[in-house]
């Protein structure tokens, strides 16, 4: 029994400190790449992208229960990304034309956003 509670201290201390669990699984998914292991380096991507989805999803969960707030429209960087990388095109230009709600909605659309936060039923 203390053998295998010895076993599990690692694993407690990556789950405390997951940067470095991250870091750690991404260096190995690079390294099979490296060494033209792909089908291995594509667990490990798969598996490295599970656990960084999780962590946030965790993060995300603590949050809302230490605020006290309830959860609104949550989104991933890769979302969040594609919907800042043309939304302010033409904002300095002069005069700026406001797009219409249409337009922002195909917008919205063509970024991967749905749901009535979005007005896009």
């Amino acid at each position: 029994m203390h053998r295998a509670l010895l076993a599990l201290l690692p694993l407690t201390a990556s789950l405390a400190a997951p940067a470095d669990l991250l870091e750690k699984l991404e260096g190995r998914m690079h390294d099979l790449a490296a060494h033209e292991r792909f089908e291995e380096a594509a667990l490990a991507r798969d598996r490295l992208r599970s656990l960084a989805e999780s962590l946030w999803r965790l993060r995300v969960d603590r949050w809302l229960t230490d605020s006290g707030n309830e959860q609104g429209y949550v989104m991933d960087l890769a979302t969040l990304w594609r919907l800042a990388e043309h939304w302010y095109e033409g904002r300095l230009d002069t005069p700026y034309t406001r797009r219409d709600p249409q337009t922002a909605a195909a917008y919205f659309r063509s970024v991967g956003l749905d749901g009535p936060f979005w007005g896009l039923d």
